[in-house]
């Protein structure tokens, strides 16, 4: 009787919330086969071309092609990484030159990788950060305030030997970096999990959240408190006293969202020890937190005990309240967990394709189709169940949505810290939201930095207001929405479309074997039209194999056949060069 009343339920709720997601079973990102260890997941735009790309911590970079397809960058396009038991990433332009750069930790080895902004990356191999970082995780944050992110890498001593200390290091803003061995944050040998910068007490200084993961024994996790504001000196001081605070556990990934949308940070945390439900806190607005109930909630979500990882939050129904999807490593119940908020504080139990699912261990969203809702990819040990899950919300009439990217001039250019609020009249209600932008908020990993929120039935924005990481606030007014919008840090008189690449190179199928697709589209606001450009190929040793175009070509699309009969199969790179830049995309030729 029991059975039937659980198959209904699952059945009634599956009724009631209509919205799907579909995972996609064509292409590299589907087919890869995935490896052991707790591999972090990222979406970043790393190539700077309007798209959001994937990373997962397993040496997998995947190009978006802009029209639904991705290209895998073997290797990541990196040199010198170390392939192995991959935990964390975390991404940021550490040098403020307008790319992403990487950091990439193990249990073994890794470091800084320095975006080259044609495709490929530099491993830091001089000063303090050029150490090995065997580390669980990495987060970057300006947590001093000066413009420049600076770096966190825990390392879970237990787990992971020989035991260390965390890692925290100064931007120098030179290209190098200071350790700083001083600090609360790497005194002692403990089990450190997920590091997570955010300013949950907006003093405007960024605090620090890490997992205790001690398995073994209930711990109280390592949260510290920035006393830049409060003293003028950086300073993280270790706060294990009260709710929340002094709370044993063992923590994994920590995120601090706005999810009852009363304008400040609430608190979730996931739990992997098998006894033990994730903590929920709610911010009371006074410094203080109240630890939430089911009843306050509406359902089993801080009751259910399981081995909890990761949790990624985002609007994923584009209604104006934030939703989470949980996963489960193993022992849970249904698997993998996903609430939809019902906009007044509770959720409910909702069961898409995603759930259900067991060997999860990091999950992101993004829109990689810039369609205007949050998609999701999530790393599991089971093939069938890893991949992308593309969201069927089909956004128009009452699922409106409105995404931002921000770039900092004088705070840093990723804008990782910065406060994002709008205002909006969503079914009669009018009401605002909070985004804040973080480079490690989905255990390991990290969502797009992109900052998605749903608009449900509202057509426009009443106020927008952006409070950047070093303290200055602009405010717009009446924004239209579904768009793509871009904030340049000091630029108020007007809201900005996103910068339009000047060319759009796509390639299809890639990998191939015998011959490819080649879509070049040209704008002619950028003047490449009046460029002459060479578009060619070179083989893994930089020589140059064919050229396909050399001389100018006007604005609009341009298709080009690409014929490999009697290559050898391998890497190739694909180069554009015009007068001002160089792009280049790599083709994985296979037999």
């Amino acid at each position: 009787m029991r059975t039937t009343f659980t198959l209904i339920l699952l059945s009634f709720c599956t009724f009631l919330f209509s919205q799907t997601f579909t995972k996609i079973t064509t292409g590299p990102i589907a087919t890869d086969t995935p490896t052991g260890g707790y591999a972090g997941v990222s979406w970043v735009d790393y190539d700077g071309d309007g798209d959001i790309d994937l990373f997962l911590n397993q040496d997998f970079l995947y190009q978006n092609d802009g029209n639904g397809n991705f290209t895998r960058i073997f290797n990541s396009g990196i040199v010198g990484i170390s392939i192995g038991y991959n935990n964390g990433n975390s991404w940021a332009d550490i040098d403020n030159d307008g790319d992403l750069d990487l950091v990439l930790v193990n249990r073994s080895s890794n470091g800084v990788f320095t975006n080259n902004g044609d495709g490929t990356f530099t491993k830091i191999t001089t000063g303090d950060i050029a150490t090995n970082l065997n580390a669980w995780s990495a987060a970057w944050a300006d947590y001093d305030n000066d413009g420049w992110v600076d770096l966190v890498a825990t390392h879970p001593c237990g787990i992971s030997n020989p035991c260390h200390t965390n890692w925290l290091f100064n931007n120098n803003g030179d290209g190098s970096f200071t350790e700083i061995t001083n600090s609360d944050v790497n005194m002692g040998l403990r089990a450190y999990t997920v590091g997570n910068w955010a300013d949950f007490d907006d003093d405007g200084d960024m605090d620090l959240f890490i997992g205790s993961g001690e398995v073994s024994v209930n711990s109280k996790d390592h949260i510290y408190i920035n006393q830049l504001t409060e003293t003028g000196s950086p300073d993280l001081v270790l706060n294990q006293t009260g709710v929340l605070f002094g709370d044993f556990r063992d923590g994994q990934n920590w995120n601090l969202i706005d999810y009852d949308n009363d304008g400040d940070l609430d608190a979730f945390v996931t739990n992997f020890k098998e006894d033990l439900p994730n903590d929920f806190y709610k911010n009371n607005g006074d410094g203080t937190f109240t630890r939430l109930t089911d009843a306050d909630l509406g359902v089993h979500m801080v009751s259910e005990a399981a081995k909890w990882l990761a949790n990624t939050w985002g609007d994923f129904n584009n209604d104006g309240w934030l939703d989470v999807f949980i996963t489960a490593d193993y022992l849970s119940p249904f698997g993998n967990h996903f609430y939809l908020s019902n906009g007044d504080g509770t959720f409910a139990h909702h069961f898409p394709a995603m759930a259900n699912i067991i060997g999860t261990r990091s999950a992101a969203n993004g829109d990689y189709d810039n369609d205007g809702d949050l998609d999701l990819f999530m790393n599991s040990t089971q093939s069938a169940f890893r991949g992308l899950y593309r969201n069927n919300l089909n956004p128009g009439a009452g699922e409106n949505w409105i995404n931002l990217t921000l770039e900092g001039t004088i705070s840093n250019r990723s804008a990782i810290g910065a406060k994002i609020r709008v205002k909006a009249t969503i079914n009669g209600q009018t009401f605002w939201q909070r985004r804040d932008i973080s480079s490690q908020n989905a255990f390991c990993g990290q969502n797009s930095m992109r900052v998605h929120f749903g608009l449900g039935d509202a057509a426009s924005i009443d106020s927008l207001i952006i409070e950047w990481p070093l303290g200055l606030k602009e405010s717009f007014t009446n924004i239209s929405s579904n768009q793509f919008l871009q904030f340049v840090e000091g630029q108020t008189t007007a809201v900005l479309e996103p910068k339009r690449a000047a060319i759009s190179l796509n390639v299809h199928p890639n990998p191939f074997s015998e011959a490819t697709n080649i879509t070049l589209q040209i704008n002619s606001e950028n003047n490449l039209d009046k460029q002459a450009i060479k578009l060619s190929v070179l083989d893994a040793s930089q020589k140059e194999i064919t050229t396909l175009f050399n001389g100018k070509k006007p604005p609009g699309i341009h298709e080009f056949k690409l014929n490999t009969s009697g290559w050898a199969p391998g890497s190739y790179y694909l180069i554009l060069e015009s007068e001002a830049s160089i792009f280049s995309k790599t083709l994985i030729i296979v037999r």
